[in-house]
């Protein structure tokens, strides 16, 4: 107990080193987002308001459609006119940005994400020791992963105002939940099971990612059946219907409280045009293809980010059109899609590999030295008391010293990922812990596929995630611990 309270507390100061020299969390301009749609749904319920209550109250308190009359003077305004109200920007996530903001700052919701994550890599260390039949972590395991996790990237996702460091929190929980079950204590699978349900809520990535894992995790339960397998497929089975009930609550919350559902951001619509064969496609088949996207083919090209978050009327499209065509575009893209896919189907699974490929090969932190439109929006949408704090942080001024840590995570992870192939090549421990590893790093190439597919590549999807193959290296430690015991088999039932 003592070692345990001991790397919680060593992995959290070490966490916390990069907010330290940053001199505040690190944000992005979705984490105002995140905070507003808490802070609309407080408002809403409970008439409170704070310093982030104001954008709410230009956009939708004055827009809301009128209510249905007898008389034939007032009519209701049609939903599609109404602001637009963005789907994937987690209500429950940013619960927790707004209860911190409500002392002030970020560094609330800093803490309990550094903690969060410190407790997770130590009892994940400790329960696949237990697993695989080692002694319990020593002081000197505990040094190394504080080393190694210290190197790499994860004490800047934990100290970042965006819910990208619950996806490998979600998938280190799933693991422990769905493959170490049985070495597990009830306070520990309470534990794992809290964690994964607050990260399922957080992001829609991350519910795509465990329910693959999920649906892996049933067909290989089929064969190899154990007496309590239906109770972790149930566990981990609960968690994914509380998150998609939660975002139907969302859905039903927004209608209620705006007048219109949230809508859903063309990502792939943006990825397609951006790379080429969707202008491609649209410069041939406009305006006969009925698409509302066909009216502003004259902005076009564009990158990706310039066509989902210009704000300018003239240059961008997606968040500069009115809403009535911000919707149109949003709701045409599954149409827009499979156009190109029939229009030119090569050149579409070109772009994508193409894409797919830069994601991987994506190893910076570009995020935590914050750009020029990054800085804007942050002077426009923050509010006075936090943009000051801010514009003197070290990300603002872009002076974060990130590239030490870009250079050492990729050594880290052929490192690691080589120590992991040569610990399973012993007959005895590959049937134990390959699944779990297995389910780790499929976890890892499924993020970049869908990222890459999807949306642009962005730097922090590949650099978020990346830092469990070191967690898994210095977990499995087959040189820093002796046997204690007879081997526990894990199965995946």
């Amino acid at each position: 107990m003592k070692i345990r309270l001991l790397s919680i507390l060593l992995l959290s100061i070490v966490l916390l080193l990069p907010a330290l020299r940053n001199g505040q969390p690190f944000m992005m301009s979705d984490t105002t987002t995140y905070v507003r749609g808490a802070d609309a749904a407080i408002y809403k319920l409970t008439g409170i308001r704070t310093m982030w209550t104001g954008t709410f109250l230009e956009r939708y308190e004055h827009a809301e459609p009128t209510a249905p009359s007898s008389s034939t003077d007032h009519q209701p305004r049609d939903a599609a006119d109404l602001p637009v109200t963005i789907n994937g920007r987690s209500v429950y996530y940013g619960m927790l940005l707004y209860l911190s903001c409500l002392f002030g700052n970020f560094w609330g919701a800093a803490i309990v994400q550094i903690v969060l994550t410190a407790t997770a890599i130590t009892l994940g260390v400790e329960q696949i020791s237990r697993a695989l039949g080692k002694a319990p972590p020593s002081i000197g395991t505990v040094l190394v992963m504080a080393v190694v996790i210290g190197l790499g990237p994860a004490g800047y996702f934990a100290g970042y105002m965006m819910p990208d460091i619950f996806l490998p929190l979600a998938v280190i929980a799933f693991c422990q939940l769905g493959l170490l079950w049985r070495v597990l204590t009830r306070k520990e699978r309470g534990f794992w099971l809290g964690l994964l349900t607050a990260a399922l809520l957080f992001h829609a990535l991350h519910v795509v990612i465990i329910a693959s894992g999920f649906a892996a995790l049933l067909l290989r339960s089929g064969r190899s059946p154990e007496a309590d397998g239906r109770s972790r497929l149930i566990a981990i089975l609960a968690t994914l219907l509380l998150a998609l009930s939660g975002q139907a609550i969302f859905h039903l919350a927004v209608r209620e409280a705006t007048g219109a559902g949230p809508v859903d951001v063309p990502f792939l619509t943006a990825r397609l045009t951006a790379d080429g064969p969707g202008e491609g496609y649209l410069r041939t088949h406009c305006p006969a293809a009925g698409l509302r996207l066909c009216n502003y083919l004259h902005r076009l090209p564009m990158d990706s980010d310039t066509f989902l978050w210009n704000h300018d009327p003239n240059t961008g499209i997606f968040s500069a059109v009115p809403p009535r065509d911000r919707r149109a575009i949003a709701a045409e893209q599954f149409a827009f899609v499979a156009g190109v896919a029939v229009d030119r189907p090569m050149a579409l699974a070109k772009s994508t590999v193409v894409s797919i490929g830069r994601q991987i090969a994506k190893w910076r932190l570009a995020e935590f030295n914050y750009g020029q439109r990054q800085r804007e929006t942050f002077d426009a949408k923050l509010p006075a008391p936090i943009i000051a704090s801010t514009s003197a942080s070290a990300a603002y001024r872009q002076a974060m010293p990130v590239r030490f840590t870009e250079i050492a995570t990729p050594v880290l992870a052929l490192v690691a990922l080589a120590a992991i192939v040569l610990f399973a090549r012993s007959p005895i421990e590959r049937r134990t812990i390959l699944p779990y590893l297995a389910f780790a790093i499929g976890a890892l190439l499924l993020n970049a596929i869908i990222c890459g597919a999807i949306s642009t590549p962005h730097d922090r999807y590949q650099m978020r995630l990346i830092w469990i193959l070191p967690f898994l290296a210095v977990a499995l430690r087959p040189d820093l611990g002796m046997r204690s015991g007879r081997l526990i088999r894990i199965t995946t039932a």
